[in-house]
């Protein structure tokens, strides 16, 4: 009798990563989700608070950026009160 070796999975690289800095604020994700994230925000108009309930939109376009990094490029968080790498 001639038992089955499971099937080995292939090793799965690490996901390619990207900082999406939309505004003046980054987010670290997967470089797919980042094309999403631009390709959805594209088209967005930035806008503030006018008066009342309306809204008025920003003469400035929003500022959308997306750089590709490594995934050892990107640290976990530093718990409160711990020193950090700046």
């Amino acid at each position: 009798m001639t038992v089955a070796k499971p099937a080995r999975k292939p090793a799965t690289k690490a996901a390619r990563m990207c900082i999406v800095d939309v505004g003046y604020q980054k987010f670290a994700l997967p470089v797919s989700k980042g094309l999403a994230v631009i390709d959805l925000l594209r088209e967005a108009e930035p806008v503030e608070w006018a008066i009342g309930d309306c809204w008025q939109i920003e003469s400035q376009p929003l500022r959308l950026e997306l750089q590709l990094v490594s995934p050892a490029q990107v640290l976990p968080a530093v718990p409160d009160g711990a020193p950090t790498l700046h």
